[in-house]
C-alpha cells in the first residue's frame, strides 16, 4: 500500500509521516521486537509480533507515555491486520537527516525549514488545521524564484500537500524579533534568516549563511550514505584546542612555546579573558594574521561577543569555524571512531545492526549498551540538526560512556563525561591537541583520558600518553606564563625552538628509538593502571568494548586488520564473527559500510594534554 494512498487531505499526511517516524524510533529503542506499520481507516496501526501479555502491557504504558505524537490516531497491537493494509516505509537516508515526519514544534519546524534551501524568503510556515492545508506567510514580495524556492525546501523536509504563499503586511511597529538563544543553556542555533530579522551585523549574518552553506553541502554528501573523506590535516602543524572560559592557571602564552596554533574556544558575552591572557583586540588580530589562533564558537554564534567576531572576521574570515561546520567535521572524523552513531546508515539499517546484536547475546548486562545506542540514534539528527556541534553534548561518546558508566555503577558522571566528551570531539573533527578544562577546581584530565582511551587508535600508540611526555620537555624552559602571546608568537622562534618542536612531533608518530621505546613502556604501565580502574567493567562480558580491548588496542596485538578505535574493535569483533551468517546476509550494505569504517586506518590526531597544573610553571 503507498503512501499516497493511505492518506486523504494534509492532515492525515501529517498524521501518517508522525506513524512512520514513531516505528523507526521504536525499532531502535527496542531492537528484539519485531515491527510492522499498517494503516486502516486512518487508524496507524504498530503490529508486535510475539510480544508476551505482561511485556506488550508494559510496552503499550511506555509507548503512549514516551513516544507517542500528540494527536496522532496511533496504537500498538499484537494482532495482525490484513497484508493489505501494510504501509510501505520510506528507508532513505536522506529522509532520516531532514527529519521527515519527525513532530517538531513550529519554531523547530521553521528552523528545518530554513536550513533546507538557502536565500528562503523571510517568513513562517505552519498548518492551517480548519483549511488543512501548509501556508508559508512572508513580509517579502514573492517571485516566481522565492517561490520555487520555499517549494523545493517544504519537499526536502517531507511536506508532500501543496503549500500556500502568502504575502502579508508587516505591523505598524516594525518586523517582530525572532526568538533568538540568550545563553548556553539554549543550545538551539541562530539561524541567518532569523538573524537577518534583527537590526544586527552583516558580519556575522554572513559567516553564519556560510556555516549553513557548509553544513547543506556535508549533509548533500552524505545522503546517498557516501562516506565523506577527511580533509588533509596540514603537514608539521601542532595545533591544540583550548578553552579560555575554564583554563585554569595555564596561559595562551604557554601554548604557543608548544603549539603552532591554538584554536581558541573563547568566552560567551564577555571579552574579560583577553585581559587575563594579556592581549588587546589588536594583538588578536596580529596573531589571527599570523596563523597563530583560530576562534572557535561551538554555541549560537549570536551569543558571542559582537566586537570580536567583527575584529577576526575583518583579518580572516576562514579563522572562525561556527558550529554546524564544526558538528561536520566532528562527524567526519567520528565516523571511524564509532561507525554506528555516526555513519551515514538509515535508520532500519541502524536498528537492523542493533538488532542482531541483540541476538547474540544473552547477557541482560549487554541490555544498557543497546539501550544507550538506541537512544542516542534516535535523537541524533534532530539534535545536531538543531543544535550543531552542541548536539555532541547530548547524542555524542561522552553521553553513551556516561549512561554505561552509571548503568554499571551507579556512579553519575555523566554530565562531566558529555561536556567533556563533547570537547574531545570537537578536537577529533579540527584534528588537534585537547587541552583539558578546569570548571571550578574540577580537573576534567581524567575523564579525557576515559574519552580519547575509547576513542584512541588500536593500530598506532595513542599520543595522549605521548604527549605527556612532550609536555614534560617543556619543563625545562623558561616560564612565560606572564609574557604577552604576541609577544612569544613574534620573538619565541629561535633555531632551538624549531628544533624542540620537531623532536616534539616526532615523538608523537615515531615508530622505534630508545626514548620512543621508553615511553611505550610508560605507556603500558598507564594502560595496567586503566584496566585496575576498569575491573568494575568485567561482569558485563563485553570484553572487547572495554577491559580487554583496552590492552590490546596498545599493544597492537590484534590478530585482524587495523581497526578506528575501541569501540570500533568491538563493533568489527561482533559484525565479523558473533553475528550467524544468516544475520550478516541481512544486514547487506550496512554490514559492509561499518566494517569499513571500524578497519579504517589513519594516524589518530587527538590528543589529551596534561592538564593545566602541569604545563603551568609560575
Amino acid at each position: 500500500m503507498s503512501t499516497t494512498d493511505a492518506t486523504s487531505g494534509g492532515l492525515q499526511a501529517v498524521h501518517l509521516q508522525w506513524a512512520m517516524r514513531t516505528i523507526k524510533k521504536l525499532r531502535l529503542l527496542h531492537p528484539e521486537l519485531q515491527l510492522a506499520l499498517y494503516r486502516i481507516h486512518y487508524e496507524n496501526i504498530i503490529h508486535i509480533a510475539e510480544c508476551e501479555d505482561s511485556k506488550f502491557a508494559e510496552l503499550k504504558t511506555w509507548f503512549n507515555k514516551n513516544l507517542k505524537p500528540v494527536t496522532c490516531n496511533i496504537k500498538l497491537s499484537r494482532i495482525s491486520p490484513p497484508i493489505e493494509n501494510q504501509i510501505n516505509e520510506p528507508d532513505d537516508y536522506e529522509s532520516d537527516v531532514w527529519l521527515k515526519g519527525e513532530p517538531l514544534s513550529v519554531h523547530d519546524f521553521n528552523v528545518l525549514l530554513s536550513l533546507a534551501e538557502p536565500n528562503l524568503p523571510r517568513g513562517s510556515i505552519d498548518f492551517d488545521n480548519q483549511r488543512q492545508v501548509w501556508i508559508f506567510r512572508t513580509f517579502s514580495l514573492v517571485d516566481t524564484t522565492a517561490t520555487e524556492t520555499v517549494l523545493r525546501a517544504a519537499v526536502k523536509i517531507g511536506i508532500t500537500e501543496p503549500v500556500e504563499i502568502v504575502t502579508i503586511d508587516p505591523p505598524s511597529q516594525g518586523l517582530p524579533s525572532p526568538q533568538l538563544p540568550t545563553d548556553r543553556s539554549d543550545l538551539t542555533l541562530i539561524t541567518s534568516n532569523q538573524y537577518a530579522m534583527q537590526a544586527a551585523s552583516s558580519t556575522l549574518r554572513s559567516l553564519i549563511h556560510q556555516d549553513e552553506d557548509d553544513w547543506r553541502s556535508f549533509l548533500t554528501s552524505r545522503q546517498n550514505q557516501l562516506i565523506v573523506p577527511e580533509e588533509p590535516l596540514p603537514l608539521h602543524n601542532f595545533s591544540c584546542l583550548y578553552d579560555v572560559e575554564n583554563c585554569g592557571d595555564s596561559r595562551l602564552s604557554e601554548l604557543l612555546t608548544i603549539y603552532d596554533c591554538v584554536n581558541i574556544i573563547p568566552e560567551l558575552s564577555s571579552l574579560d579573558w583577553l585581559t587575563k591572557h594579556r592581549l588587546s583586540l589588536t594583538d588578536l588580530q596580529e596573531l589571527i594574521r599570523l596563523n597563530r589562533v583560530k576562534i572557535i564558537l561551538p554555541y549560537s554564534a549570536n551569543l558571542y561577543p559582537q566586537s570580536l567576531i567583527d575584529a577576526m572576521a575583518e583579518v580572516d574570515p576562514q579563522s572562525i569555524i561556527l558550529s554546524r561546520s564544526l558538528a561536520a567535521k566532528s562527524i567526519i572524523r567520528g565516523q571511524k571512531k564509532e561507525p554506528l552513531l555516526y555513519a551515514p546508515l538509515t535508520s532500519d539499517q541502524r536498528a537492523a545492526v542493533l538488532q542482531a546484536i541483540s541476538k547474540i547475546s544473552n547477557n541482560v548486562r549487554a541490555q544498557p549498551l543497546l539501550k544507550s545506542y538506541g537512544q542516542l540514534i534516535s535523537r541524533q539528527h534532530d539534535v545536531f540538526m538543531m543544535r550543531g556541534a552542541t548536539a555532541s553534548l547530548n547524542v555524542g561518546v561522552g553521553a553513551h560512556l556516561g549512561e554505561m558508566f552509571f548503568n554499571l555503577t551507579k556512579k553519575d558522571a555523566r554530565l562531566e563525561l558529555m561536556t567533556c566528551g563533547a570537547a574531545v570531539e570537537w578536537a577529533q573533527g579540527l584534528g588537534v591537541s585537547y587541552i583539558p578544562r578546569d570548571f571550578g577546581g574540577f580537573d576534567e584530565t581524567h575523564n579525557s583520558q576515559i574519552v580519547a582511551s575509547y576513542l584512541g587508535k588500536t593500530r598506532f600508540v595513542p599520543r595522549d600518553p605521548v604527549a605527556n611526555r612532550m609536555h614534560s620537555v617543556t619543563d625545562g624552559l623558561l616560564s612565560l606564563s606572564e609574557a604577552s602571546p604576541l609577544d612569544v608568537a613574534l620573538n619565541f622562534n629561535s633555531t632551538q625552538i624549531t628544533r624542540f618542536r620537531n623532536v616534539a612531533s616526532q615523538l608523537m608518530v615515531a615508530p622505534a628509538g630508545a626514548d620512543i621505546i621508553a615511553a611505550v613502556d610508560q605507556i603500558n604501565a598507564d594502560v595496567k593502571a586503566f584496566e585496575r580502574r576498569a575491573e568494575r567493567l568485567a561482569p558485563w562480558r563485553l570484553e572487547s568494548l572495554f577491559t580487554g580491548m583496552v590492552s590490546t588496542a596498545i599493544t597492537q596485538s590484534l590478530e585482524m586488520a587495523p581497526v578506528a578505535s575501541i569501540g570500533a574493535a568491538w563493533l568489527y569483533d561482533v559484525l565479523s564473527h558473533q553475528i550467524p551468517t544468516r544475520v550478516q546476509d541481512e544486514l547487506g550494505d550496512a554490514k559492509n559500510m561499518l566494517l569499513g569504517l571500524a578497519t579504517g586506518s589513519s594516524i589518530d590526531t587527538v590528543v589529551v594534554s596534561r592538564s593545566r597544573r602541569a604545563i603551568s610553571r609560575n
